[in-house]
């Protein structure tokens, strides 16, 4: 139950926004973005050799003309054959307009990982909104490799309290949103307080490495207070690993990013987003790990 407080008029409400370029209807199974890459291009001629219609955007326009004149941008054994088969079949083209985006039933997006002047394997941050805001805590948990998270307004099952009771609940997730989890979510409804683990532990999970988490005051259906309390209950494993926790453990004050530890909140005065200043802090919060991370 959502306690007395800012109701409806706190909760998301989705904005409409204007969408251009959009097909009357999708025509493809699947775009690979970054597609003309070593990674991209041969996950998406596997695709269009098995009978999928592929799309590929690229930002590099020599790499798809290159690709649509049948021709791989790189040396790839038995690659070229493949190629002529699908682009002969009219299952794949590629285009460096982000408009094929949108023709696609499935996108799929490679990042580069090699070690360059750009690239560092060591420097990798992933950021997810909402649903997302939620996947990103998961996947810096259970990978390592994740040098730092931005997760944004993650709410409930990410980096809200569950035991709270504030906004949405593990109940409402598990009513509309269960097919986002494991099914033995169900059993958990109406049982918060017998759960054995709470949000804290699923942020603790990154320690020590650098963990952002915001949320927004007309967003209290996210409930940033139960996050920011989250991110105090995790800095007991930060302080056990030597690192620094948020600080402080009472709600700072609004639009006062606390980015000082490897633990940092930001409780802004919008709602279920990310506000510019966000962007700027976590950027610099990650930068500044980053670099005492070099040798």
């Amino acid at each position: 139950m959502m306690p007395p407080g800012p109701p409806e008029a706190c909760r998301y409400q989705p904005e409409e926004y204007a969408v251009t370029n959009m097909p009357d209807q999708v025509g493809r199974d699947v775009v690979v973005i970054g597609g003309c890459g070593h990674v991209g291009l041969p996950l998406a001629l596997a695709f269009a050799d098995r009978g999928a219609r592929v799309g590929i955007y690229d930002v590099s326009e020599a790499a798809v003309a290159t690709v649509n004149s049948g021709r791989m941008p790189f040396a790839e054994p038995g690659a070229d054959e493949v190629l002529s088969r699908v682009l002969g079949a009219g299952r794949l083209v590629a285009s460096a307009d982000p408009a094929i985006v949108a023709t696609a039933e499935h996108v799929i997006v490679v990042i580069g990982t090699p070690v360059d002047e750009h690239l560092n394997p060591k420097q990798i941050a992933i950021t997810g909104v909402s649903r997302l805001g939620k996947t990103v805590l998961w996947a810096s948990a259970m990978d390592e490799r994740v040098a730092a998270v931005f997760s944004v307004v993650s709410g409930e099952m990410g980096a809200a309290l569950i035991r709270r009771d504030w906004g949405e609940t593990l109940d409402d997730m598990a009513q509309n949103f269960g097919y986002q989890f494991a099914g033995n979510l169900q059993k958990w409804v109406g049982r918060w307080n017998d759960l054995p683990v709470d949000q804290h532990m699923l942020i603790a999970l990154s320690a020590p490495r650098p963990v952002y988490v915001n949320g927004g005051l007309t967003d209290q259906w996210s409930d940033p207070k139960g996050e920011f309390l989250s991110m105090v209950g995790a800095g007991s494993v930060y302080r056990l690993l030597g690192q620094r926790d948020l600080g402080v453990t009472e709600l700072p004050p609004l639009d006062t990013p606390l980015t000082s530890g490897e633990l940092a909140f930001h409780y802004h005065s919008s709602g279920h987003t990310a506000v510019p200043a966000d962007w700027k802090a976590f950027l610099d919060f990650a930068e500044r790990h980053f670099k005492a991370a070099t040798p």
